[in-house]
């Protein structure tokens, strides 16, 4: 499994994904949502998981400067949701959480739970 930033080229990889996720919302509107965040959003980033070819996860993060309970630092990474398909092992979610503490910590985050992943 790889697990790599999304490019704005693979935001229709994401939003089919999240419509599994987030019910209520069209893949188009997910698509559009997520261009916004990969193209003009500096704290924000999308991070796609793979299998050979195939999109099987992803995750939707950002560094929050605003209070976020249970920590004590600023800013603080923040997972704000993740996917994978039900067929993808579990490993999935600790080797995302492995992948975002590093990018986190390089990015000046304090955050201890994140720091407990690694």
């Amino acid at each position: 499994m790889v697990i790599r930033r999304a490019t704005s080229a693979e935001t229709a990889a994401l939003a089919e994904l999240a419509v599994q996720l987030w019910e209520g919302s069209t893949v188009l509107e997910f698509a559009e949502s997520f261009t916004d965040l990969v193209m003009n959003n500096e704290n924000a980033a999308c991070f796609l998981a793979y299998e050979g070819n195939q999109p099987v996860g992803f995750a939707q993060c950002q560094l929050r400067r605003d209070y976020v309970e249970g920590t004590e630092t600023c800013p603080v990474g923040y997972l704000e949701g993740g996917f994978r398909l039900e067929a993808v092992s579990g490993r999935f979610f600790l080797l995302l959480c492995r992948f975002l503490g590093v990018g986190f910590l390089g990015a000046g985050c304090g955050c201890s739970a994140t720091r407990n992943c690694l």
